[in-house]
Parts: structure tokens; sequence; C-alpha cells
């Protein structure tokens, strides 16, 4: 792959990584109200059991989408 290519991908992985930081930004959290309810303050919960499933996939994408673009930085 020329440098071209690689800068092509690596700007698209980057576009990728914006669009789905602002899909987890778009996952409802709990309500204040909701987090004050919770017993445990040293681990208190942003989301539901639901939402939070969904948040820890996406993260995992980003995980995935940074792990290419090292390897497209370093290869």
């Amino acid at each position: 792959m020329n440098e071209n290519e690689k800068a092509k991908l690596y700007n698209s992985l980057m576009s990728q990584y914006i669009t789905v930081e602002n899909e987890i930004s778009s996952v409802p959290k709990l309500s204040l109200e909701e987090q004050m309810l919770q017993v445990d303050a040293t681990h208190k919960q942003l989301y539901s059991p639901q939402n939070q499933l969904i948040v820890d996939n996406l993260k995992r994408k980003l995980m995935l989408i940074e792990g290419e673009a090292k390897r497209i930085q370093l290869g």
C-alpha cells in the first residue's frame, strides 16, 4: 500500500472514529437523580444496563479502529 492509500485509509478510520464517538455521546445517560440513588458510590453507573452494553460495544469499535490506525502508521 503506498503512502497516498495509507493516508486515505487513515482519514477514513479517523472519520469512523469520530462517528463512533458521537454515537457514544448520543447514548442516554441515567438522570442525576437515578445516579444519586445508587448504593455503591465508588462505582457509579452512568448508563442503564442496556445502554451500558451499547457503550461497551461502541468502545470496542473504537479500540479496533485505533489498532488499525496504529498498524497503518507503523507499517
